[in-house]
């Protein structure tokens, strides 16, 4: 009897301080500037890790109606720590970004700390950002409108 309440009480004590421990949390305001047409979603993803970023593997994600081309959005709160944080807009309503033939995206996307990738999607240290408090982060869209054809091409 007294082993299991020393036992519980160590218990106890552990679970005490883990919940102590995680406390601590960022409460981000994220605000999205985006040049793309109004309408359709913002897809949100945060990071905690570099394995399968920027497309999967997101500790969190949001799809929130776009509702205007700045658009703030609270994010749920975080434990405090290093994130990665991708958003792109979904203009046609698939639920994923489009591209193009050789892959180059037809739709809005940006990446924390305004990151870029050479040929293809930034690297998560390159997006990455340590988040702790009440934090407000700014990312912007990058888009790349479609070009239209001339009539003249059109008709070649």
């Amino acid at each position: 009897m007294i082993h299991l309440s020393i036992t519980s009480a160590l218990l106890a004590a552990g679970l005490l301080a883990t919940a102590s421990g995680s406390a601590l949390a960022a409460e981000v305001d994220l605000q999205i500037h985006s040049s793309g047409p109004p309408g359709g979603s913002y897809y949100i993803a945060v990071h905690q890790y570099a394995a399968g970023f920027p497309g999967k593997g997101a500790s969190t994600q949001l799809r929130v109606p776009v509702a205007a081309n700045q658009q703030s959005v609270r994010l749920p709160v975080l434990a405090d720590g290093r994130y990665a944080i991708a958003v792109f807009q979904d203009l046609d309503g698939d639920g994923e970004l489009g591209s193009n033939l050789i892959g180059m995206p037809i739709e809005p996307y940006g990446f924390s700390r305004d990151a870029r990738g050479k040929f293809g999607p930034p690297d998560f240290d390159d997006a990455a950002l340590s988040l702790s408090g009440k934090q407000r982060l700014n990312i912007r869209l990058n888009y790349q409108p479609r070009r239209q054809k001339t009539t003249a091409e059109s008709r070649r």
